[in-house]
């Protein structure tokens, strides 16, 4: 996880700074232009980059750095900007991308932070906005949430750790704390976004079914039982229907020309009403098809996140052993089997799967969608056969009812109207099962709202016995726990007992010493060293246990609000031993880079850029300046 600052230069000026492994220190009196130069150096790393001072703004450009990020370098170079979809340049490992900084856009895939996220391996995570609620807005944990642990501002190194007191930026703290330790780990993070799936599923359900009951509320079919009887009574009538009209014919029958003309006014009814059905029954098809395709469509979309996911999914090589963190040796299984459990892995669906999977879909789609042209041609064939049939029916009609007029005018009245109630009883009974239809969508609705509701309960039950798995996580604390007591009793902090002792705040993450809180600190200096203490410790676990933090530390004012004599004074001096210490002892993989006014003598060998009153970060604007 190393992140380190090679060099940075502020272009647009002359002022280009050299940074080297371990320990950096920016001196000068105040406004000099020290907390600037944090806050550019971590506008490297992708933070916001507003609220600058004035000089800043007129004269600086673009951001231009030498990175290193794992084992590889990068150079960056960042338009000093708010813009959010502003052009970050970067290059490194033979290649040159071109990307937004905070903000995707139609120029690339994603932004600068999140190809920071992956270069440095951190996890790419959406978790819910309010953590007490795992089915409520997804919200992504950012490269800037991870870098809540590698500044300490000027603002807040005396006040807030990490941010604390800002109720989003407390969220996210807690949340990486979580990744870092093992606490919220990816098996959470799949069970939240499948539970957050379930509940977008089961409101579009619910939505589906209240819909329908506003629809049918109020109509004479908004009992199913209402429904079957009518149908069946529809079928009767249809039934009595066809049997007057074959006794009517029987009564025209005359000439053998009207026999003729009889059986061509049936025929033509009985296509006329055999082409209503089929045409009612076509736009049918046309309405599901669409459906059809609609749904392979949203398939298809899941299937694209699916792969997009499975992409950055990978599997954990570990090296060390989760449960008591000796080294894993590899030799004593074979390389089929698993070094930690000993078993042979499970087949599992890889990315090819999907992507077949996602060839069927859109296969599938387009047979549906040929099919459905399909459907279209020929409703709009029947349709203009329902025209033809009608006036090839009407002449056929009046020239029956000429030739029978002289004595068998009432039996001709009787075909007509038997011919003209055929269709109607043909179409209410299409009607009417068409809405029983819709009862059966109904009873699948609540079919799948039931199973949504099943599995919403087993992934939230999932979801608690997840969060309670806690034995790895503890271990990693109570190392962490150490390296802070350490860190605390070389900085030598004030102490309140005659057996001091240090922890950490299982509910809110933040320190406690001698059983006090960290809001309970009264003293800003005591408060800027614990936060100190705290901050190393953080770092120091995780290079000895491996966890996901970047290996880079920038404190601005490390003595700010630490007196400059007697005991205070003998704290600065400890505070800059012990980071000179860790320099020595973890040089090539941290990088600690401190603003401070006040630098004891043993740590000038450390000091990368010394400002002055007269040699300012970047020059005051001129009275010119200031007044445009």
């Amino acid at each position: 996880m190393r992140a380190r600052i090679e060099s940075i230069q502020l272009i647009g000026t002359k002022r280009d700074v050299e940074f080297s492994p371990g320990l950096n220190i920016i001196t000068g009196p105040i406004a000099s232009g020290k907390t600037t130069l944090i806050r550019l150096c971590h506008g490297l790393f992708g933070t916001g980059l507003e609220n600058f001072p004035l000089e800043v703004r007129q004269h600086v450009a673009a951001i231009g750095g030498r990175l290193v990020l794992g084992d590889h370098q990068f150079s960056v170079v960042r338009p000093f900007t708010t813009t959010k979809n502003a052009k970050i340049d970067i290059s490194g490992l033979g290649a040159a991308l071109r990307l937004p900084a905070l903000v995707v856009d139609a120029s690339a895939p994603y932004t600068y932070g999140q190809w920071l996220l992956r270069t440095l391996g951190l996890p790419d995570l959406r978790v819910p906005s309010a953590p007490s609620r795992p089915d409520s807005d997804l919200t992504p944990v950012s490269i800037n949430d991870f870098f809540l642990y590698c500044v300490l501002s000027q603002e807040t190194i005396d006040n807030s750790v990490f941010g604390h007191r800002d109720p989003f930026k407390n969220v996210k703290r807690k949340y990486v704390f979580e990744v870092l330790y093992g606490i919220y780990s990816a098996d959470v993070y799949r069970v939240q976004e499948r539970l957050h799936q379930v509940n977008t599923e089961l409101g579009q359900l619910a939505s589906q079914e209240s819909s329908f009951q506003r629809i049918l509320a109020g109509t004479p079919w908004e009992n199913r039982a209402v429904l079957i009887e009518q149908l069946h009574g529809a079928r009767s009538n249809l039934a009595a229907i066809e049997e007057r009209a074959v006794q009517a014919n029987e009564t025209a029958k005359g000439t053998d020309e009207v026999q003729v003309l009889g059986s061509e006014v049936l025929r033509l009814d009985e296509q006329i009403a055999w082409a209503q059905v089929e045409t009612e029954r076509e736009v049918g098809s046309v309405e599901q098809l669409n459906r059809l395709i609609k749904q392979l469509g949203s398939q298809s979309k899941r299937l694209t996140k699916t792969i997009i996911a499975k992409t950055y999914l990978t599997d954990f090589e570990f090296i060390l052993c989760p449960r008591c963190g000796a080294t894993m040796d590899e030799s004593r299984t074979d390389p089929d089997v698993c070094s930690l459990c000993l078993q042979v892995p499970a087949p599992m669906l890889d990315r090819k799967d999907f992507i077949s999977e996602q060839d069927r879909v859109a296969a599938q789609i387009e047979e549906t969608e040929e099919l459905l042209e399909s459907h279209k041609v020929s409703a709009r064939s029947l349709e203009r056969r329902l025209i033809d049939l009608g006036r090839e029916r009407e002449r056929a009609a009046h020239e029956l009812d000429f030739k029978i007029h002289t004595y068998v005018s009432d039996s001709a009245s009787a075909i007509a109207r038997t011919a003209s109630e055929r269709p109607a009883a043909l179409a209410l009974i299409t009607r009417l099962e068409d809405y029983l239809r819709l009862y059966d969508k109904l009873d699948n609705v609540t079919e799948e709202r039931t199973r949504l509701e099943f599995e919403k309960g087993e992934l939230e039950g999932t979801l608690e016995v997840l969060k309670t798995r806690q034995d790895v996580s503890e271990q990693r604390i109570k190392v962490f726990e150490e390296n802070f007591e350490g860190s605390l009793r070389t900085l030598a902090v004030p102490r309140f007992s005659e057996q001091p002792r240090s922890a950490l705040d299982r509910k809110t993450y933040l320190p406690i010493l001698d059983g006090r809180r960290f809001d309970d600190l009264s003293s800003q200096g005591l408060q800027t060293l614990v936060n100190v203490a705290y901050a190393i410790a953080h770092q120091k676990t995780a290079i000895q246990l491996g966890l996901a933090l970047p290996n880079i530390l920038m404190i601005d004012g490390l003595t700010t609000n630490v007196g400059q004599e007697g005991y205070d004074l003998e704290r600065v001096h400890h505070a800059y031993k012990y980071l000179i210490a860790l320099s020595k002892e973890l040089g090539d993989t941290l990088q600690i880079i401190v603003a401070d006014g006040n630098v004891p003598p043993e740590a000038d060998a450390y000091v990368r850029l010394r400002l002055s009153e007269e040699d300012r970060l970047i020059p005051l604007p001129t009275e010119a300046e200031e007044s445009e």
